[in-house]
């Protein structure tokens, strides 16, 4: 992880705040942009990482994001990583230490599990799927889609609150262990054929 940050320029000494996903307006971003310039008035020394790759046609939205960062004072390459890699997004999280997932509307999300896993607290939307994975103020914190208010506000008390981060962390990771990994996964679906083999037999 050391070498990845390193690579990237980035300061593992100083906070990172990140997020995983695709650039596309379904992910949020600008929300993650919002979140991060409140953020940084009052932690002049956070980063925030994005790790996502840009289809063609998502270009011209890229560059919004990034014209919309630099008038909120958000330097690229400084203060926000965009890395646009095909690598796994493992290397990525670990060195976060929040993870944000601010989309409008989400399925399950490998990413957020991801993070979950490897116990970073989270703060998501609570739209879609993601609701079945994070319990607020449990497993992680949810807001309300486009609130960057409330994402900032929500990053700082886990970013000063030590126990609370862990706590967050470790529930999270003891959820997807229980429900999400490829063990609870693969007994999920042995019952469901049991079911339906059942039914057919009567």
């Amino acid at each position: 992880s050391l070498d990845f940050a390193e690579s990237h320029g980035i300061d593992i000494g100083s906070p990172v705040i990140g997020t995983v996903g695709n650039i596309n307006p379904a992910k949020g971003l600008e929300t993650f942009i919002l979140a991060a310039g409140l953020i940084k008035k009052r932690l002049p020394k956070a980063q925030f990482l994005v790790k996502g790759n840009v289809l063609s046609n998502q270009e011209a939205y890229f560059n919004r994001l990034i014209n919309m960062a630099k008038r909120l004072g958000i330097r690229s390459d400084k203060d926000i990583f965009f890395i646009r890699d095909s690598e796994s997004s493992v290397r990525a999280i670990s060195i976060m230490d929040v993870y944000v997932q601010p989309s409008k509307g989400e399925g399950i999300s490998t990413a957020l599990l991801e993070a979950m896993s490897m116990k970073r607290p989270v703060v998501a939307t609570s739209v879609g799927a993601t609701e079945d994975a994070v319990s607020d103020q449990e497993n992680g914190i949810l807001v309300m889609p486009g609130d960057g208010e409330s994402i900032s506000g929500e990053v700082l008390n886990i970013l000063k609150n030590e126990q609370f981060a862990c706590s967050l962390g470790e529930r999270a990771r003891r959820f997807v262990l229980r429900h999400a990994s490829i063990e609870s996964c693969a007994k999920a679906h042995r019952e469901a054929f049991e079911i339906a083999l059942q039914k057919r037999i009567n």
